[in-house]
């Protein structure tokens, strides 16, 4: 039996005083992506967000959740989070990760096998698995 996770940890710095708020009444946690830890804290230069996943999380879910949040208080940051995804025993395609930038004008995740995949296209050797 292998254990397989998908792990990140990412801050988002809060701008304002109405991004604050939105988190503080949004969302409910259970709008919260599973698996996925958001908590708030005050860095000593502002407030920020933190999310978290220790063995899975849902990071469709949250992508959609920060960029509600970026529509609904018209941030104009941008915000990036980077995941691993691993396996506790050696086995072929276990490994990978991806990546989520997110704005007010959309959000964008690629997983690590998409891109590899995309590459293998591009380079004209085909459908390879």
């Amino acid at each position: 039996m292998a254990n397989n996770y998908l792990q990140f940890c990412e801050v988002l710095k809060l701008n304002n005083e109405k991004e604050t708020a939105w988190w503080e009444a949004n969302p409910d946690e259970e709008d919260w992506p599973e698996g996925v830890d958001i908590s708030t804290f005050d860095n000593g230069e502002g407030v920020c967000v933190r999310f978290m996943a220790e063995e899975s999380g849902d990071v469709d879910a949250l992508g959609k959740l920060i960029y509600r949040f970026m529509l609904e208080t018209d941030s104009q940051g941008t915000f990036s989070l980077t995941w691993s995804e691993t396996c506790s025993k050696m086995r072929v395609g276990e490994f990978g990760g991806g990546y989520m930038v997110v704005s007010n004008k959309g959000c964008a995740i690629q997983r690590a096998h998409e891109l590899a995949q995309q590459e293998i296209l591009a380079l004209g050797k085909g459908d390879q698995k």
